[in-house]
């Protein structure tokens, strides 16, 4: 993991208590977040659609923007991931990025300006799946 701008944050202090939380939390528009992930599911699986899921944090008060992009190792196009809520609740969603198969694909996300003007983001999680064929599992 590469952290420019980005911080671990394992509890999160409310006005009233103390919850577990973890997560990758900015509040910097430019901070990068650099992560590597197995998307390789060997021979067998080889050409099947691999996707990394990003779950991430999605608020009302000064949540902003981030772009998803590969940075070596496996391929896949920029994704502009939106994490600003117009209704007053805190939630987590997930985000599929499509990538190629590689032992060492390397992610970056990275905050971008908000028109709305805010510029938290938070990621707590990190999955790789694979398609499968359900029709040659039955």
């Amino acid at each position: 993991v590469e952290a420019q701008g980005w911080e671990l944050q394992v509890y999160y202090r409310g006005a009233r208590n103390v919850q577990i939380k973890p997560g990758w939390i900015t509040d910097r528009v430019g901070a990068r977040l650099k992560f590597s992930v197995d998307s390789s599911f060997g021979a067998e699986l080889e050409g099947r659609e691999v996707e990394v899921l990003l779950l991430y944090t999605v608020s009302y008060d000064g949540w902003g923007l981030a772009q998803a992009t590969c940075a070596s190792g496996c391929t896949c196009k920029p994704h502009t991931i939106n994490a600003t809520n117009t209704a007053r609740s805190s939630l987590h969603r997930l985000y599929a990025v499509p990538v190629t198969q590689h032992p060492e694909c390397v992610m970056q996300l990275e905050t971008l300006p908000n028109p709305g003007g805010g510029s938290k983001f938070k990621m707590s999680s990190v999955v790789v799946r694979v398609a499968v064929d359900t029709a040659a599992v039955a």
